[in-house]
């Protein structure tokens, strides 16, 4: 298990961090580092059985505009999706 605060300590110039789960596990943790303005985003996406959801977040809140009901896509048959 990786410490996000601890990483973001040690790495420098954090801009994003990428964070890819399945039905509940992390797979992995991806961190995109280089100059920026402003609070590190963290980019979440999940697949879970009712499909896959992704939110974007910062350590302080959560930024709605980003995100998602459940997104449905080619590779994610259900044969009644929203």
């Amino acid at each position: 298990m990786i410490d996000l605060g601890m990483a973001q300590q040690q790495l420098q110039e954090v801009a994003e961090i990428h964070i890819v789960s399945i039905k509940g596990e992390c797979k992995e943790v991806l961190f995109v580092c280089g100059p920026h303005e402003g609070e590190t985003v963290i980019h979440c996406i999940a697949k879970e059985p009712g499909g896959f959801f992704d939110i974007d977040f910062t350590r302080r809140r959560v930024l709605p505009s980003h995100a998602s009901a459940p997104r449905w896509d080619a590779t994610f048959t259900n044969p009644t999706p929203p």
